[in-house]
């Protein structure tokens, strides 16, 4: 089973990294030839130290996990369980809530008459970046299935949905995108909690 989860959670990494890659050049030079200078240079900002912002931002889901971790090493399964709780509801908010500020910064830089394909590209590209590169170093250190490594996949998918999504049917609020992004990323938040469950089961010798 660990198999088949780090091979499938390696594959949409590997994915995640490619669009990653190619995302910010096409939207980038996309967005430079109509002439939006002002979001190119936001966006690099954020991708240049959105990891160091967004590792303050979970300081405190550290703190939980490395008190589930004590706990579980100490027999503790129960209470091991609900030290993780905060610990990933904590990350998984801090992605949603920084994703949905990138992407109504974004968004509001669109005109009635403007072609939304670029900005929800390049919205999507910087709202991941952070997260995509800690996966990129989970990957490195050989945990493909890492907590950065889930909540960069579930949130990849949640972001590419919510672009999709404001194609069809717009997006008015901060609550429409976070509805769209976080009814996906709670299922990365289920698989993590369902994960250390069954860790936690395994018998010790």
């Amino acid at each position: 089973m660990k198999t088949l989860f780090s091979g499938f959670f390696a594959l949409i990494a590997m994915a995640i990294a490619i669009v990653n890659m190619l995302g910010p050049i096409i939207s980038g030079i996309w967005l430079g030839v109509i002439g939006e200078w002002g979001l190119l240079g936001m966006g690099l900002l954020y991708m240049m130290f959105g990891v160091a912002w967004t590792g303050l931002l979970i300081l405190p889901a550290m703190g939980f996990a490395v008190g589930a971790g004590t706990l579980a090493d100490r027999g503790s399964r129960i209470a091991a369980i609900i030290a993780a709780i905060p610990a990933f509801a904590w990350t998984y908010a801090v992605a949603i809530g920084t994703s949905v500020i990138v992407f109504m910064f974004t968004v509001g830089k669109i005109d009635w008459n403007d072609n939304p394909i670029p900005y929800l590209f390049w919205g999507f590209s910087v709202a991941t970046s952070p997260w995509s590169y800690m996966a990129m170093k989970e990957m490195q250190a050989g945990n493909n299935h890492g907590g950065a490594s889930l909540a960069a996949s579930f949130l990849t998918i949640g972001c590419a949905l919510a672009a999709i999504w404001y194609l069809v049917d717009g997006a008015e609020s901060w609550q429409d995108w976070a509805v769209r992004i976080g009814g996906v990323m709670i299922f990365g938040l289920a698989f993590q909690l369902l994960e250390v469950i069954l860790v936690t089961s395994r018998p010790r010798y």
